[in-house]
């Protein structure tokens, strides 16, 4: 079965940028950097819509902060509305700058029946879900976990269940091989590698990764 998806991750919304008047006085370069991010995720829905994309997996910190301004809220909340409207499944997790409780239910006021997954919000926190195409045949499953605080202090991957038989995908927001007392999900690259699934979509490190197989950062 033929099917594509995007993996996106770490768009901070609502982020500022600061310094710009050290580099320039020019206030269009001010504007162009304030609705940079806003842009980008309007470039998301074009390529998704345009390359009839099945579904995408974003891992985490959507938002800069748990303390969002509304603004941002409402262009996420528009995000997933036109993707939802062009048979678009989203999944997203979240992350350490964008804990659970950075999504009001009354905001994002998906069902479990709406291919719209908030993982943890309209999900259990940590599962697995079927993924589908855009004409709604299972294409696989995806296996993911949300932070429910900033910090979560446990390696990650024992919450994951080993994949069996066909498509499995998992959507993480973790640390890599880094000090087992990372506040930022600590695991690593070997024991996401023993869950032997044929996608690991990973968020939290602002690089692509490059060398490890089919598990990767998004950058």
């Amino acid at each position: 079965m033929e099917f594509s998806f995007l993996h996106i991750s770490d768009i901070h919304l609502g982020r500022t940028f600061s310094g710009l008047s050290a580099f320039s006085s020019d206030s269009r370069l001010y504007e162009c950097c304030k609705t940079a991010l806003e842009r980008c995720l309007n470039k998301v829905i074009d390529f998704a819509v345009s390359k009839q994309i099945d579904f995408i997996l974003i891992s985490g910190d959507t938002f800069d902060s748990d303390e969002h301004d509304f603004s941002s809220k409402l262009h996420l909340k528009s995000f997933l509305n036109t993707l939802d409207k062009s048979g678009v499944s989203v999944y997203l997790i979240c992350g350490n700058h964008d804990p659970l409780n950075s999504y009001s239910r009354n905001t994002f006021n998906y069902d479990e029946t709406s291919r719209i997954k908030i993982i943890g919000l309209n999900t259990p926190v940590c599962c697995s879900l079927p993924l589908y195409t855009k004409a709604g045949v299972q294409s696989g499953t995806l296996h993911a976990l949300s932070f429910t605080d900033e910090k979560f202090l446990e390696n990650p991957s024992k919450y994951f269940k080993r994949a069996e038989t066909g498509f499995n995908a998992g959507l993480l927001h973790c640390s890599i091989n880094e000090n087992s007392e990372s506040p930022y999900a600590p695991c690593l690259l070997s024991e996401l590698k023993e869950l032997n699934y044929n996608y690991f979509a990973l968020g939290h490190i602002h690089l692509p990764s490059s060398g490890n197989g089919s598990i990767l950062y998004s950058g």
